[in-house]
Order: C-alpha cells, then structure tokens, then sequence
C-alpha cells in the first residue's frame, strides 16, 4: 500500500494514501524535514499483545451503547503503549515511544470512513495514551485573541467556527483540540486543515460551493481551513455554548460566568471519552482544566436557533471579545 506524508495536529505523519489523501494536507516537501513524527498503519486485525499489559478499564457493550459510548476497554502495556477497543469492530493500537498508530478497521469499512476515523477517533486514542486532556472545542484566533469554544455535539460550536471565518478569525482546530503547555500558558495543537459540518449548516452558510461530503451519502462536510504547524498562543478566553433560545429571540445572549466548580465540571464534562479516563488520570486533568479557566475569560454564549442568524453570534463575540 503507497504511503504519503502529511501535516495534521502540528505533526509530519506518514500514513497509508489510499485513506488520508483528502483528508488532510500533504505536506509541500519531505526534504529536510528528518524522520516523521508520527506513523500511521491501517490493519484489519492487531498483531498479539506481549506480556506485562494491563486492563485499566472494561465497559460493557449493551451499557456502553446506551449511554452512548464508543469505548469499550482500554488496556495499557510497556512504555505506556495503549489499546483501545471500540464498536463496530474496531480498535487502536497507540504507542507514543515509537511515535506509531496502528488502527484496526473491518476490510468492509468505506475507506473515506476509515480515513475519518483514523483523524478523529484513532488520533484521540494517541493523544490520551500521552494522558493529554482533549477537549470536545473549536479554537479560533484574531489578533492577540485566542479563543477556544467548547460545546455538545450538535451545539453548533462547527457552524460558528464556521460562520467566524467571516469576521476576520483564524479556526485553528476544530472538535478535537489537544491542550499543550505553550509560553505563557495553555494553547492548543492545530488540527489537520478541515472543519466538519452538517449539510444544514452549509446550506444556511451558504458553503455548498466550498465543502464535500466526508463519505459519500454521509451528511457531513469538509470545509478546507488553512493549515498551521503551530501551537497556539494561550487559550485567553473560553466560551461554553449554551442551550439554543427560540429562532424568534431578538439575538444571541454572551454573558461572563464566574470560572468556579461549575465551569471546571462543564470544563472537564467536554473531555472527550471522559468515561474513558483511568482513576489515576483523572486529577492531573482536573489540574490542566483549572489552570486553563485561570487563565481565561470565561463567558456562555446562547445562539439563537436559527442557522441564518448565526452571522449575530460572531458578531457580538467579534465585538465583545475584540474589545
């Protein structure tokens, strides 16, 4: 199978062609550049595990599936190496020592769902068996403005990414944001060039001309970003998305929160696969979430529930936080 190199989450990866061209940028030139930060292998079965691995967690399948969870075990063996089963047949094999990912998928899987998986779920994995708290968020940036936007699926955090493009912001990455120490504080590791949204939020965008179907038939999007290798500049404002208000509201509502227990617990809460965190863990992550709403601004925004409005959400945030 061919091979190429790209750049994704501030990283040279060299992966398998036929599943991450178009998913993310290849780089310009490998001339120079040394030996890939991160090798990616797609398998349809794991090779077997040595001795001295340990199960840290188990979930069962029928609760998991519930509660709406996609994590079944995780289990941890040398140097920190992880393995992550997943539904649907699928696992992860992260070994950040030697800075390689194995992902197994069923020989049946669309492969344009495969090259998805493996920059959203299979990438997760890696991150977490580094114990790096990732956050379910959108960070943007303008000026010396560095914003990071947390929200549920479905909160409209990808359509305002979206929609701030128009007002001068920068999306430095989007839905999986892996906080890193930076000068100066806390930043984020950039994504790899694409912004995933609903086909209702590029109708209401406007961005059909601009966006392709992430699988074919799929209903989300790729919107193309810019690429960055950097980290960002310290996260210096974080706004949590609120419930929507009726599509009649007369506008978005952005007010100041206090940066309490409440924020640290929602803060944590947009953790991806928090469920997934072994006991040990958890406390150094509540750490990076306190330090990281210490040194923020912190505010909830309400959008109005009407996709057309949304141009009045990036405005007041525009205006508030540019102030």
């Amino acid at each position: 199978m061919s091979v190429g190199h790209y750049d994704a989450f501030g990283m040279h990866v060299l992966g398998p062609s036929r599943f991450l061209d178009g998913h993310c940028h290849a780089r310009l030139s490998q001339a120079d550049d040394g030996s890939p930060e991160l090798s990616i292998e797609v398998v349809h079965e794991l090779p077997s595990v040595e001795s001295g691995w340990v199960t840290l967690l188990t979930h069962d399948p029928v609760k998991a599936a519930a509660a709406g969870h996609r994590f079944l075990s995780v289990q941890r063996g040398p140097a920190d190496a992880r393995r992550y089963q997943i539904i649907d047949g699928l696992a992860v094999h992260a070994d950040p020592a030697k800075r390689r990912l194995l992902v197994c998928v069923p020989p049946t899987m669309h492969r344009d769902s495969v090259g998805s998986f493996v920059l959203g779920t299979a990438m997760l994995c890696y991150f977490k068996a580094q114990q790096r708290l990732c956050l379910h968020a959108a960070v943007a940036t303008q000026g010396e403005r560095t914003v990071m936007i947390c929200g549920a699926s479905g909160a409209g955090k990808s359509s305002l990414a979206a929609a701030l493009l128009g007002h001068g912001w920068q999306i430095v990455v989007e839905d999986l944001a892996v906080v890193e120490a930076v000068q100066g504080g806390l930043g984020v590791r950039p994504g790899y060039g694409r912004l995933r949204l609903w086909s209702d939020s590029v109708g209401a965008l406007g961005l059909d001309a601009r966006t392709s179907q992430i699988v074919v038939g799929a209903d989300k999007h790729y919107l193309p970003l810019a690429v960055s290798g950097r980290l960002s500049a310290p996260i210096d404002a974080l706004v949590f998305l609120g419930a929507r208000l009726a599509a009649d509201a007369p506008g978005p509502q952005l007010r100041a929160i206090s940066a309490g227990a409440s924020a640290l617990a929602r803060l944590y809460n947009q953790s991806l696969a928090a469920y997934l965190n072994p006991p040990d863990e958890i406390a150094p992550l509540l750490a990076q979430c306190r330090q990281l709403l210490a040194q923020c601004d912190v505010h909830e925004l309400r959008l109005v529930d009407d996709w057309a409005r949304l141009d009045a959400g990036c405005a007041e945030i525009t205006r508030r936080l540019l102030a």
